[in-house]
């Protein structure tokens, strides 16, 4: 498995990063390095994660609400 790097953007409280970080965890990644940025209602979160099926947990991420994209950052 090789370590992925993903720039997730989205709206909410100081919680919503957070939720995202667990779904990973649910869906069995390991994060290694998660760097969170929090300004007004809005939030970044760049994540240094590895997982078995990067892209089911991409798609699943995407689907939560308040999350406005999920892109790979090389």
């Amino acid at each position: 498995m090789t370590v992925d790097r993903c720039l997730i953007r989205g709206v909410g409280s100081l919680d919503m990063p957070l939720r995202v970080l667990d779904l990973m965890s649910l869906q069995g990644a390991t994060i290694y390095r998660a760097v969170i940025d929090k300004e007004g209602d809005d939030y970044c979160v760049l994540v240094e994660a590895c997982a078995q099926r990067p892209q089911l947990m991409v798609e699943k991420i995407r689907s939560m609400i308040l999350v406005s994209s999920v892109e790979h950052v090389l």
